[in-house]
């Protein structure tokens, strides 16, 4: 069966106005062109709708059945295209982002914050883990994007740079690294170093081998989450590292950031989305707002 909502749409108008003129009027078509939709209405389903006279059109006994049935899927067409429509406009939406707790607790909240201004209707939720769960919560659909340090991830997941940051070292006010006119790293390995677990300190200690073969990070301490870290520090349990824009967290716990040199390190922070598949609107709306957020910072 091959019925159009143009069909549907004609039908309705007819039962509803009880004139194939008016009804012709309502829809903006000749009369015509409205008697032939009706025609191939009926023709389609074998069976007459409407019982037509001189002086007025009525409904059928099948068309009295079908009326309030074709009335309610054109309502519900109707209420799907204005809920995508609105899904389209950003008036609601869902958008979710994977990140680790160092991006959850700096960049994101920033983020959320100017999306939930311009966006009302969308919720943005932040799904937590950390960095080696962060491609398979973005691959399963648990997540629509990821956000976090530059991995090497697999074929399915497309990398979106999104800013660097210089490392910085993390000390307490008082500490004499504090301040000192300059910081390299040699002076940073002097103390006891609370390193972060993972990817991110296993860099710095290439990046530190690479400079010269005697400089290498012999933690006193490690652990998972860079608030641990921080705490430490803050106890003066040693020193530690972290991207500059942690500058305000490592502030609220009463810490110093320096940058350090030689050598000088930088790490890139990234995107992470399902390769071949196109963000949802309120996804594409959460992206552009990180975006506008790591160019301030």
């Amino acid at each position: 069966m091959n019925l159009s909502l143009r069909q549907l749409r004609a039908f309705v108008a007819v039962a509803g106005t009880g004139s194939f003129t008016g009804a012709a009027k309502q829809l903006h078509i000749t009369q015509s062109a409205l008697s032939l939709l009706i025609k191939d209405l009926e023709t389609e389903l074998g069976v007459r709708l409407l019982d037509r006279t001189t002086r007025a059109v009525a409904l059928s006994d099948v068309g009295h059945a079908f009326f309030p049935l074709v009335q309610g899927v054109l309502q519900d067409l109707e209420r799907a295209v204005a809920s995508v429509a609105d899904l389209r406009d950003l008036k609601r939406g869902v958008a979710r982002i994977a990140a680790p707790q160092i991006m959850s607790l700096t960049l994101l909240p920033q983020a959320l914050a100017a999306h939930r201004a311009r966006y009302p209707g969308v919720q943005a939720r932040i799904v937590e883990c950390l960095m080696e769960e962060l491609p398979a919560k973005v691959i399963s659909g648990e997540a629509d994007l990821g956000v976090g340090p530059e991995r090497t991830v697999g074929p399915e997941i497309e990398v979106i740079p999104l800013m660097k940051a210089p490392v910085m070292l993390v000390c307490p006010q008082r500490h004499p690294l504090a301040v000192a006119r300059k910081v390299t790293w040699r002076d940073v390995l002097a103390y006891p170093f609370v390193a972060q677990r993972g990817e991110y300190s296993a860099k710095i200690d290439r990046d530190l081998s690479a400079h010269s073969r005697d400089l290498r990070l012999h933690p006193s301490d490690e652990v998972t989450y860079v608030t641990t870290a921080l705490s430490m520090v803050s106890s003066g349990l040693g020193l530690t590292a972290c991207p500059e824009f942690v500058r305000p967290l490592a502030k609220s716990f009463g810490l110093h950031m320096r940058a350090v040199v030689e050598p000088k390190m930088v790490r890139e922070f990234c995107i992470f989305v399902k390769r071949q598949q196109e963000l949802n609107p309120a996804a594409a709306s959460l992206l552009t707002a990180l975006k506008e957020v790591a160019r301030k910072l």
